[in-house]
């Protein structure tokens, strides 16, 4: 048996600054990704005459036309054999943190590796999947722009930094949030220019999440997750990752940081967990 780990991922900012041609945002982002916090993908070779996929813990129902089951069919005519899949979800389903596109991309760098797969041919496999799942495949942190399909490694800092994510037990579609940001006629941001203009950890963090508050008006409990976190004892950070609702808190010390995440645990019924990010 193999187990993979999907990572979250989670934004640092994320602007929009435009629509392209065909009606597709445009972002300008930084993704970083949790090094212990993730889905846990069991695989284990069977000599049975397709693939099965099977989900442990979910926080809402998942497909049969999902991520993982999609990145199998991919590989068919590669593989000498079928698999059973478990997928731990460890991670909130439709949370904007990357679930589903972070157990496509582990699978993908797997079967990449043992098959030999050039990296043009996973890129495009995975940008068929979705935009995050194309920064999901570089588990790195890493500046993101266009629809998601411009990817770009950020030089690593070695700085990891403690966080908490907090969820709501509301599962929100990224779909939706969008068509309410355009039918909000809310107006595009500049571009950070990131690879241009060097910009520390708290200049990223500085800037906004336009998704804010067209993912609001579709679940306003986010706006409670937020006001539930900037209320907590040393909070420096609250803000929405990528369409939500998960929102990310930090604190100005580790203690702070763990008695918010006491606190939110105790007194309402959300997903409260601690991780880090590196970059």
């Amino acid at each position: 048996m193999l187990t993979l780990r999907a990572p979250a991922k989670i934004n640092l900012f994320l602007l929009v600054t435009g629509r392209n041609e065909s009606g597709f945002h445009l972002l300008d982002s930084v993704f970083c990704f949790t090094d212990d916090l993730y889905d846990e993908i069991r695989l284990v070779p069977t000599s049975a005459t397709e693939d099965s996929v099977k989900f442990i813990g979910a926080s809402q129902a998942i497909d049969s036309d999902n991520s993982v089951s999609r990145v199998l069919s991919f590989f068919k005519d590669y593989a000498r054999c079928h698999f059973d899949v478990t997928v731990a979800k460890n991670l909130p389903v439709a949370a904007g943190i990357g679930g589903g596109s972070a157990d496509a991309a582990a699978l993908l760098r797997y079967f990449g590796e043992l098959y030999n797969i050039s990296t043009a041919l996973l890129n495009q496999m995975a940008l068929s999947i979705g935009f995050d799942t194309l920064a999901c495949l570089h588990r790195r942190a890493c500046y993101v722009t266009g629809m998601g399909e411009k990817v770009v490694a950020l030089p690593e800092s070695r700085l990891v930094c403690p966080i908490l994510l907090v969820c709501p037990n509301f599962p929100v579609s990224s779909a939706e949030v969008y068509k309410n940001f355009r039918e909000r006629g809310t107006i595009f941001s500049a571009e950070s220019y990131l690879t241009k203009v060097h910009r520390t950890f708290e200049d990223m963090l500085s800037l906004p999440n336009d998704l804010t508050d067209a993912a609001i008006e579709i679940a306003p409990v986010i706006s409670d997750v937020l006001k539930n976190i900037k209320s907590c004892k040393g909070n420096k950070v609250a803000k929405l990752c990528g369409s939500g609702p998960t929102c990310m808190g930090m604190f100005d010390t580790v203690e702070n940081l763990r008695a918010a995440h006491s606190e939110l645990v105790c007194h309402h019924k959300w997903w409260v967990r601690i991780a880090h990010i590196s970059l």
